[in-house]
């Protein structure tokens, strides 16, 4: 049986297309490419021979191409020694809307300069800032914008670990559709039953009582011309010979409605047997992928790469007490403007339509 032993055990090709060297040794006679993914333009192996002494050694150089602009791929190279068939396993995520926060970061520490006010001991603070300005910046930015399918556990949605704010939330419609649930902040979320002065208990409308986490029924779904998600005050009255109901705006969905509870992490769901959602939410960068200090995995946006370049600077600067109070100023003032600027690239051409419409 040949020999073949590859380093490293999984290829990465990162983000963008890229040429990646995967070194072996070998104890063949031939060593030959027999396949590799369509996503790789180009795959080539050099090897020495192997005289029966010690493995042999050799490098396969692989490229992606740059016509592959799927978002992430996975599949295998597989080489043959001699007899024996080998499968060398490659991965590639392509990503050209953002960029690592570890390659902002060594752009400010360069761009300073050995007479500016930031410098490489600086480098750690940088990263402490560029964490806090993820976190607090994810939702805007749409660097850490997720989505989330969900089960629906007695009218309950228990949120995922890295959330921090929801921003949407959908149910699959039969055709495949997200059809969105909106909120009805009249939903109960009460801890307790809720009692008067008397200490007896409030009752609706239909006899229940106001209490408990989650619902209180005062819709019956089972009647015609029912709304699902629909508090009974939300019900206009009708006139004689009317037959149009009037809707408080805000109060119907055909689809449902929903309540964040911030105090418990859940989400309660009002509407006509959901068992599974769609969460659209802000994710902690962070926490999801549990690092500390390597913020090379982590990406953001170019559109707000100025933005994070200033702010970055600004932060440095600020805790500096040598640096003069105008040049802190001006640092605050660049970064305010870099994000107007960013804010003003996320719109696309219809949106800036709208907004010379007016309508925005």
């Amino acid at each position: 049986m040949a020999k073949f032993v590859w380093k490293p055990d999984v290829v990465d090709f990162g983000y963008e297309p890229s040429t990646q060297k995967i070194k072996f040794i070998h104890e063949g006679v031939l060593v030959e490419i027999l396949s590799y993914p369509s996503w790789i333009g180009e795959a080539v192996i050099e090897f020495d021979e192997y005289n029966g002494d010690r493995p042999a050694k050799g490098v396969i150089t692989a490229t992606v191409s740059n016509d592959a602009t799927r978002h992430q791929e996975a599949g295998v190279i597989a080489v043959r020694c001699d007899t024996e068939d080998y499968l060398i396993p490659v991965v590639y995520n392509y990503d050209s809307e953002h960029i690592p926060v570890s390659d902002v970061i060594d752009t400010v520490i360069m761009m300073s300069g050995d007479e500016g006010f930031v410098g490489p001991r600086d480098r750690i603070k940088a990263q402490i800032a560029a964490k806090r300005w993820l976190q607090d910046n994810g939702g805007i930015t749409g660097t850490n914008i997720r989505f989330s399918e969900l089960s629906v556990d007695g009218n309950k949605i228990h949120l995922p670990g890295d959330f921090v704010s929801p921003l949407a939330l959908y149910v699959v419609s039969p055709d495949g559709y997200l059809a969105p649930i909106y909120v009805n902040r009249d939903i109960n979320i009460g801890q307790e039953a809720m009692q008067d002065e008397n200490s007896f208990y409030l009752l609706d409308d239909a006899g229940y009582v106001i209490s408990a986490h989650g619902l209180t029924p005062r819709v019956d779904n089972e009647k015609p011309f029912s709304y699902f998600g629909v508090d009974i005050g939300a019900l206009g009255e009708l006139g004689p010979g009317q037959k149009v109901v009037q809707i408080a705006p805000g109060k119907l969905s055909g689809n449902g409605a929903y309540r964040y509870d911030a105090a418990n992490r859940v989400i309660i769901i009002d509407g006509p047997g959901i068992d599974k959602v769609v969460l659209e939410y802000v994710s902690d960068p962070i926490l999801r992928h549990r690092l500390k200090m390597d913020l090379g995995k982590i990406r953001v946006h170019k559109s707000y790469q100025e933005s994070l370049e200033a702010y970055l600077y600004y932060k440095l600067v600020e805790i500096n007490r040598h640096v003069p109070l105008y040049e802190k100023q001006r640092a605050l003032s660049a970064y305010k403007l870099a994000m107007k600027r960013a804010s003003m690239r996320k719109l696309n051409v219809e949106e800036l339509i709208q907004v010379l419409r007016g309508n925005k």
